[in-house]
């Protein structure tokens, strides 16, 4: 066998504990806790579409990966089905049905070619809950040795070899349809109880790819029985142990992945977004990934966390032949600490870089004229603007050259059309806005001889869609949005390639290219008051807002948004300014005002174990 040095030229160097800054791909022995460790990227997920099932349906068994997927049986209404579909990568084709038409039933399998379906209702009415087993060789189908208990809706090691698999709790005909804790392993020929769950439930979302290694998540169960939960545990082969539970509670949900390394997506929405929610389990934690394109419950999924695969299930009461495809790709941001402004602030203007910003007015709780420039690391005051304000429309690339028009010096209903601009020294009064308002917001990478300023509010509960564009001297109305919005909205880019997302408890997104808006992917969250950043219609960030008071963070790629690192301080009303890859957050209110500034890099990493026990 060949060792590390012969590999790769070096020694794993040996650690008292971790070294202090590790680079990505940095192997390591920590000597306290008796480990090998390494530092990879952490990294985000997004959905695409996929090719379409040929008959639409819910409630399948499935397996295999992204690429070589297989769902099987399943409800076409109003009655269930023993049609079998093979997926290779872009499409669907029908195969050899099943010999039991059913639904609800568990799948396992690494590939489309050899699979195991188990368990499931023969009726439409949890009243035909059924023990059969049947094998798949990629050509037909075999029945097998029957589970020792007929259920419906079990979770499932959907990622695990046919020949060594895990069925675990589901709903059983006595009495009827009632959640089970029952958990049974597969041996090539036969089944056999094992433990328990914790909580007997059933149509949770599970996970697994080795038969000792397994995860569920959400599903009916507890008392009543019927409530929906967040409860999660994972299997180490011989018990399940209660671990963190989800952040939304959801039943008829799915999952695939690992015991470490998880995805639970969609389900029957409590609230209603539940069913566009995806989480993500690291191994000792949920966190919120990017939304499912459509709101369903009911799927069938295979695959790995990196590259899984989400088919059929329900939307609005319908079944859908709808098919998402989830691959990890995107590096994962993360906010790092600042210096904290002088004054705290909320409703301020922002320009510049993370380097090099500029913050401007703001509410304190009136409009201040207070100016700060930050130099990477502490904020210095400087000139005062000639009207202290707050909700203004502002934006700047650099923090020499900004601009701040509109806004009220408060209290309202008092509201301005004064514009001024910043040369890196002074403040000077130039050509007013054609119409005054606040709560708006801007292109905010323009300059002083190039932006926009669109949105906002002329009076309480008067949202606007007007926008302007200012060219150095004077404002002038252009196309307006599709939308009318105030409440903050998030802005981005420039005079010709803008972007204007969320405001008016929305999650609308409008690109500008120049002449005209026009709408594309909307936020994942929709929020108010917001800090809004980027170069472009095609790279922008979202950060905070509110209803609720938050710290998600999402970046626009030109195509949809993808949530990202959060923020530490979790604000609304906060300023944004730099770039997707370096921006900057500062400001706000958490309700109170906040000094808070934090920084932004699109790239983070984490410490993985290599256990030597």
């Amino acid at each position: 066998m060949s060792t590390y040095k012969e590999i790769r030229g070096l020694k794993v160097r040996d650690y008292t504990t971790n070294p202090d800054n590790p680079i990505e791909g940095q192997l390591w022995y920590n000597e306290t806790d008796n480990v090998t460790k390494y530092q990879i990227p952490n990294l985000l997920g997004t959905w695409a579409t996929g090719g379409s099932l040929n008959q639409s349906r819910t409630a399948m068994g499935a397996a295999g990966t992204q690429t070589a997927g297989i769902v099987a049986a399943g409800h076409i209404s109003p009655a269930n089905t023993n049609k079998v579909e093979l997926y290779d990568g872009s499409s669907w084709t029908e195969t050899t049905d099943v010999n039991t038409t059913r639904r609800e039933l568990g799948g396992s399998g690494t590939t489309n070619t050899e699979v195991l379906v188990f368990g499931g209702d023969t009726s439409t009415g949890s009243t035909g809950q059924t023990a059969v087993t049947e094998s798949w060789n990629g050509s037909s189908w075999t029945e097998v040795g029957d589970l020792n208990t007929g259920r419906q809706g079990p979770g499932d090691t959907n990622s695990a070899p046919y020949t060594a698999t895990l069925a675990f709790g589901g709903g059983v005909s006595s009495p009827q349809g009632n959640p089970t804790g029952k958990t049974e392993s597969w041996n090539g020929s036969s089944w056999t109880e094992v433990a328990d769950l914790n909580l007997a439930k059933r149509f949770s979302g599970s996970a697994g790819a080795l038969q000792t290694a397994a995860i569920i998540a959400g599903g009916n169960g507890g008392s009543p029985i019927d409530t929906i939960q967040n409860d999660a545990e994972t299997w180490n082969g011989s018990s399940w142990t209660e671990i963190s539970n989800l952040n939304t509670a959801r039943t008829q949900t799915t999952g695939y992945g690992t015991s470490t390394e998880a995805i639970i997506t969609g389900g029957w929405p409590t609230p209603a977004s539940a069913g566009l929610k995806t989480e993500r389990w690291n191994g000792s934690a949920w966190s919120e990934e990017n939304n499912m394109l459509d709101n369903a419950y009911g799927r069938a999924s295979g695959g790995s966390y990196t590259a899984g695969l989400s088919s059929g299930g329900i939307v609005g009461g319908s079944s859908v032949t709808t098919t998402s495809e989830w691959t990890v790709t995107t590096n994962q941001g993360a906010w790092a600490s600042g210096g904290d402004l002088n004054t705290a602030r909320s409703l301020l203007g922002s320009a510049g870089l993370q380097t090099a910003s500029l913050a401007f007015g703001g509410g304190v709780p009136s409009g201040t004229a207070v100016t700060e420039s930050y130099n990477g690391s502490s904020w210095t005051e400087t000139a005062d603007l000639n009207t202290g304000r707050l909700s203004a429309h502002s934006f700047g690339a650099v923090y020499t050259a900004a601009l701040l028009s509109g806004g009220t010096p408060g209290p309202r209903p008092a509201m301005t059309v004064a514009t001024e601009t910043w040369n890196g020294s002074s403040w000077t009064e130039v050509g007013d806005m054609n119409v005054s308002r606040i709560y708006g917001s801007s292109s905010k990478y323009g300059t002083t001889t190039a932006g926009l300023a669109f949105g906002g509010e002329t009076a309480p509960g008067s949202a606007q869609a007007t926008n302007e564009s200012w060219n150095g001297s004077a404002w002038t109305e252009v196309g307006d949005l599709n939308t009318a919005r105030s409440s903050c909205l998030g802005g981005a880019g420039i005079s010709t390639s803008a972007l204007a997302f969320g405001g008016g408890s929305v999650a609308n997104t409008e690109s500008w290219n120049g002449s005209a808006w026009t709408e594309v992917s909307d936020l994942n969250t929709a929020r108010n008051y917001m800090g809004g950043a980027g170069v472009s219609n095609t790279a922008a960030m979202a950060s905070g807002g509110t209803p609720p008071i938050t710290g998600k963070t999402e970046t626009w790629n030109g195509t949809s948004w993808l949530e990202n690192g959060d923020l530490s301080t979790v604000r609304n009303e906060l300023a944004a300014a730099g770039n997707t890859t370096d921006g900057i957050a500062f400001g706000g209110a958490v309700p109170s005002k906040s000094a808070a500034t934090e920084e932004w890099s699109s790239t983070s990493s984490s410490t993985k174990t290599i256990s030597t026990d």
